[in-house]
């Protein structure tokens, strides 16, 4: 799957818009296959990576994506995903897992990354001060 500029650019400001509704800082993943084991470990390993643990209140959230293999994980900071149980993210999954089946993933995605803002807020709820710690870009690998 190619993603040309107007197609990234519409991810950004996805995930600029999930943003809006929530305090988390959120980060997209994609690249062909997954590298390594898990996509799990490797998005584990990315968010160190993309230094996601950085973030002021802890609100790091990567999606990642690989599209080829058609898997992917989601990671929040381990320091703020334990407010919520293993049920919360199983469902945020299915948000992506649908995209995923939809196809046309470029256009999915910007819809499951926007719902995944709003179920964000309750455990990352707006704050009147936030500022934009991390990119919204999208990376690809």
């Amino acid at each position: 799957m190619h993603f040309n500029e107007q197609d990234k650019a519409r991810l950004a400001q996805a995930i600029s818009e999930a943003e809006h509704a929530t305090s988390a800082e959120i980060r997209l993943f994609i690249e062909q296959h997954v590298q390594g084991e898990t996509p799990l470990a490797r998005a584990q390993a990315l968010f160190e990576e993309l230094e996601m643990h950085k973030t002021d209140r802890f609100s790091g959230v990567l999606v990642y994506i690989a599209l080829a293999d058609h898997r992917f994980a989601l990671v929040a900071d381990p320091r703020a995903a334990h407010r919520v149980s293993q049920t919360f993210w199983w469902q945020a999954a299915l948000i992506f897992q649908d995209a995923l089946a939809r196809g046309a993933v470029n256009h999915t995605l910007g819809n499951a990354l926007i719902q995944l803002g709003q179920r964000l807020a309750l455990i990352y709820p707006p704050n009147q001060d936030q500022i934009n710690e991390l990119p919204n870009d999208v990376v690809f690998g």
